[in-house]
């Protein structure tokens, strides 16, 4: 039988997202694959983009996407559940989409799918007698807090506690959101709730993260001295010792490793120190999801390489634009309350409250990047390089991963 891959015109990269799915320990046990060709930004044929993107997937370098510890939901719609696809039963969910009619020939091919090792799972979901019919063979039943009130989600979660399912609240924001999902005895939350600060009644920080915006003062600040840093730097052996892992990774033709703080700033200058000691100083903050700091990563490596490929934004002014994107959720503080305990100019700080100005642009679409929100990416592909972006996007993934492995 041929196959989507097949019929393929071309093997033409498809630009995907992924959205982080966590467990109830908050790590993250997979993905959602959202996808739109690279040819244009905007909707084309559920069949043929499901095709692309798995053929992307196999033959991408994208490492988290070959990580076995990961699942993969891939959505599908009636074409896609009718047709063969190339996907490893281990690792990829097929996730039923909501506007899939459910007919005699679409259950027959999720029996067929569940007789393979396939896991299935429904899409913004909601009980009604078409949609039972699948339930016998469901694994995770998607529920859209965006979509539904807090008692209708009640009653679903109460209707569903029948059947041997999985349930993921999708859409989840906000930590209000998030806070009813726990409590509802949801299984995985999906949305970019944990880029929120936690905000309570109770405003006193914890000690590391005072320490922490005290650190991020004397590194923002553009007066600031190599002495004054080393010093900084002495006082925290356990900082030191990554600061220095991370300097010998950035080597190249030096045969001779770094083995001092002296070294580094040297070799590697204030600006690029500056950046390095900012991102170790967050993996203290050992309260958040270790996902945070890979979006917080993600963001600044990708900001500071968009920065570079037009030419003019100064990167390192974009590095720290990226990096103080989610810093709020890092502090549970709001953002305008946090930037105003630190020396940043005026563009600087509109950017990121206001996402005015250039950079506050390019802010706002490199996040419309990382959430897949292709109808918002539009209203930009006239004014910048979307693919080059999107392909200066994924080379900031594999370097965000590499300095994880590294700052744990």
């Amino acid at each position: 039988m041929t196959s989507q891959l097949d019929s393929q015109p071309s093997l033409t990269p498809a630009i995907y997202a992924k959205q982080p799915i966590f467990d109830q320990q908050m790590a993250v046990m997979g993905f959602e694959l959202l996808f739109r060709p690279s040819d244009k930004i905007g909707l084309i044929d559920d069949q043929a983009a499901t095709a692309q993107v798995i053929l992307n997937a196999m033959t991408s370098d994208d490492q988290v996407l070959a990580d076995p510890r990961y699942k993969f939901f891939i959505n599908h719609s009636t074409e896609c559940l009718l047709q063969p696809l190339p996907l490893d039963a281990s690792t990829a969910i097929v996730e039923i989409l909501e506007t899939v009619t459910v007919t005699p020939a679409v259950i027959a091919a999720v029996q067929n799918l569940k007789m393979q090792g396939y896991q299935i799972a429904l899409d913004d979901f909601d009980m009604t007698l078409s949609t039972a019919k699948l339930l016998p063979w469901a694994d995770i039943i998607k529920i859209d807090f965006q979509a539904l009130d807090e008692d209708k989600i009640a009653l679903l979660v109460g209707e569903l506690a029948q059947y041997s399912v999985k349930l993921l609240a999708e859409k989840i924001e906000t930590q209000g959101h998030f806070q009813l999902a726990e409590s509802l005895g949801f299984d995985y939350y999906q949305g970019y709730f944990f880029c929120r600060p936690q905000l309570t009644h109770q405003r006193l920080a914890r000690p590391s993260k005072i320490s922490t915006l005290q650190l991020l003062r004397a590194l923002m600040d553009p007066e600031v001295r190599l002495e004054t840093l080393a010093a900084i730097l002495k006082n925290d052996p356990v900082l030191t010792v990554k600061l220095l892992r991370l300097a010998n990774l950035g080597i190249h033709v030096r045969i001779t490793p770094i083995r001092n703080i002296e070294q580094a700033l040297v070799v590697f200058g204030l600006d690029k120190l500056r950046q390095w000691v900012s991102l170790i100083a967050l993996t203290d903050l050992d309260d958040k999801p270790h996902e945070l700091l890979r979006q917080t990563l993600l963001r600044a490596i990708a900001l500071e390489r968009f920065g570079q490929f037009l030419g003019s934004f100064p990167a390192g002014e974009c590095f720290f634009i990226g990096f103080l994107s989610v810093i709020d959720a890092f502090l549970d503080r709001p953002l305008d309350e946090v930037l105003a305990n630190l020396p940043l100019d005026t563009n600087t700080r509109a950017a990121l409250i206001e996402r005015a100005g250039p950079a506050g642009e390019l802010l706002t679409l490199l996040q419309y990047m990382i959430e897949g929100r292709w109808d918002h990416l539009t209203a930009f592909q006239d004014s910048y390089p979307l693919h080059d972006f999107f392909r200066l996007f994924l080379v900031s993934e594999t370097e965000a991963e590499q300095l994880l492995a590294l700052l744990n």
